[in-house]
């Protein structure tokens, strides 16, 4: 109740029983199902993917670009890489990585690819949000 008195003096919020009735109203539309969440969850460590995948994963460099930003004490070059990684059945992960030499760049990419591989569906659109 103290919550209620709350909202309705600061003027945030509608509280009522039209209030909640919306509530419940979008709630029958929309329920949460195993089709809503993501095939896997997501893992915090590469190792973690190899050892699924058991060296199933290709690697390979799309485009190794340099990039320069002006500074005061002059123009500082970094790299970008561009990685896409991916066994032949599925799953690919797709990544941007930036760093001051491109060693460190392309091994950063491999490493974050193989954290955001994802199932790709064949002869679909792939969804707006993966």
């Amino acid at each position: 109740m103290a919550l209620m008195t709350d909202l309705s003096r600061r003027g945030g919020g509608e509280v009522g029983p039209h209030h909640e009735s919306r509530s419940r109203h979008r709630s029958q539309y929309h329920q949460v199902g195993r089709a809503d969440l993501p095939p896997f969850p997501p893992h915090q460590e590469h190792q973690i993917v190899d050892t699924l995948l058991q060296g199933v994963l290709k690697d390979e460099v799309m485009k190794i670009m340099p990039v320069q930003k002006q500074t005061l004490a002059g123009q500082r070059t970094r790299f970008k890489a561009f990685m896409v990684v991916g066994d032949n059945k599925g799953h690919v992960g797709l990544v941007v990585k930036y760093a001051k030499e491109v060693v460190t760049a392309i091994r950063g990419a491999i490493i974050l690819a193989q954290l955001s591989v994802v199932p790709v569906w064949r002869d679909t659109i792939p969804p707006f949000q993966m």
